[in-house]
């Protein structure tokens, strides 16, 4: 763990803060993550979509998601995981702002389902930035109480 800081001793300070934001960071951006399966119902029934449009509509996120997480994950661990988990944030106003602006057609919906799965990789985020504060034995807690975040 090459960030981790360390006390005069070689002991981890540990940090309740960065836990608890990493734990906002990530509930926050999974909510975003899962937002059109969320508002799927709703957004299918307003643009008339059939059953496949729906399923392509709600798997664009996650499949997003899951492709950025390991550029996103290099990007955290070169420049910190709180920079990236900052920009991530900024980032994802502007699928929000367009959905919320505009009156999406479906390809321009696939377009803003991307962009939100971007929330999908604070997972390359949230949980290494949390777990680098705390010694290995308590490290797999420390990243529960992260992870909780996408209850």
């Amino acid at each position: 763990m090459p960030f981790a800081m360390k006390m005069k001793d070689g002991t981890r300070p540990g940090s309740p803060a960065t836990v608890f934001a990493s734990f906002l960071h990530f509930d926050m951006c999974f909510t975003m993550w899962v937002l059109l399966g969320a508002l799927g119902v709703f957004v299918a029934g307003a643009l008339k979509l059939d059953d496949a449009q729906k399923g392509l509509m709600v798997a664009i996120p996650v499949l997003s998601g899951s492709l950025c997480r390991v550029p996103v994950g290099i990007l955290g661990d070169r420049f910190g995981g709180k920079l990236v988990g900052i920009i991530m944030l900024v980032f994802l106003f502007i699928p929000l702002a367009l959905g919320w602006l505009l009156d999406p057609s479906f390809p321009q919906l696939l377009i803003i389902g991307a962009m939100l799965g971007v929330a999908g990789s604070s997972f390359a985020i949230a949980l290494p930035l949390a777990s680098r504060w705390y010694p290995p034995e308590k490290q797999g807690l420390v990243m529960g109480i992260a992870a909780a975040g996408n209850i």
